[in-house]
């Protein structure tokens, strides 16, 4: 029932990183070159998965928590290539998961106008 309007311009204001978006960067990076450039063929060679990431932060938000869990699914369950079928399902939900980790904001121009009767 309330809202808060403010001019972006002339007010002030800021983000900040959640605790696990570094983890979600290393993540977003290597999910996104094991993609390949046209996101048709694995890369070659294959990427290497074994480096260690950012330890995950206990305290963190559930859908950042999840986002790690998917991308990193996402790079273990990556299929042989020689599987088209398998490969091209791995490719929409990889997409979809990068697509999912990328942070979006809204911002809302108002303008306001007022006709006296």
């Amino acid at each position: 029932e309330r809202g808060w309007l403010f001019d972006t311009l002339g007010t002030p204001h800021g983000a900040a990183v959640l605790p696990g978006e570094d983890v979600l960067e290393v993540l977003y990076v290597r999910l996104q070159a094991a993609l390949g450039a046209d996101a048709e063929t694995p890369p070659d060679p294959p990427l290497d998965t074994t480096v260690s990431l950012p330890p995950t932060p206990l305290k963190t938000t559930p859908a950042i928590r999840a986002l790690i869990q998917e991308l990193s699914d996402c790079l273990d369950q990556q299929p042989e290539p020689k599987n088209k079928a398998a490969f091209q399902d791995w490719t929409d939900r990889a997409k979809q998961a990068l697509s999912q980790s990328i942070r979006r904001s809204l911002e809302l121009r108002l303008v306001a106008s007022l006709i006296d009767d």
